[in-house]
């Protein structure tokens, strides 16, 4: 191979090096401002270690106090097993309460009233993520009719953001 051909590529580089620079130099000149920008997309997963859940008790009987009383037996249950499988107070929190007349609308007539429903519902965290089934197993054996929100979550998602 002679000297000239193997000096090409150098050449080559070395000029288109000067004409980007030149090329840089005369836009920098031309406009003066300067700007940088950036955009970012960033996602970031972890493992759940809570999960929340609504469970709760709905009754229904001829009279409120019947419904209530049947009522407040039933979550009495429910709770005192959810302790039972190591939740602490501060992880069941009551999210509603209601008392409603319960009517049956007849197609010839006005609205009749059977009874009385109450509903009683409380937010749980299980902390023991593993021990989910288990727990919601146990809180439907002791009374609980009503199960929903389940969402699973992490402790600590403030630490995963990154700013």
């Amino acid at each position: 191979m002679s000297r000239i051909a193997s000096s090409l590529p150098r050449t080559f580089l070395a000029l288109a090096a000067a004409c980007s620079i030149a090329l840089g130099a005369s836009a920098a000149m031309a406009d003066d401002k300067r700007t940088v920008s950036v955009s970012a997309t960033g996602a970031v997963s972890a493992v759940p270690d809570i999960v929340n859940v609504t469970v709760g008790v709905q009754t229904l009987a001829n009279t409120a106090r019947q419904a209530l009383a049947d009522n407040t037996e039933a979550m009495r249950r429910v709770v005192e097993a959810l302790k039972e499988q190591g939740l602490e107070a501060r992880d069941i929190q009551t999210t509603s309460f209601s008392v409603q007349p319960s009517f049956e609308y007849p197609q010839d007539g006005r609205p009749r009233l059977v009874g009385y429903q109450v509903v009683n519902a409380v937010a749980i965290r299980v902390r023991a993520v593993a021990k989910l089934g288990e727990i919601l197993d146990v809180v439907v054996r002791t009374g609980s009719n009503q199960v929903s929100g389940v969402e699973f979550t992490v402790s600590k998602a403030e630490e995963l953001k990154v700013f």
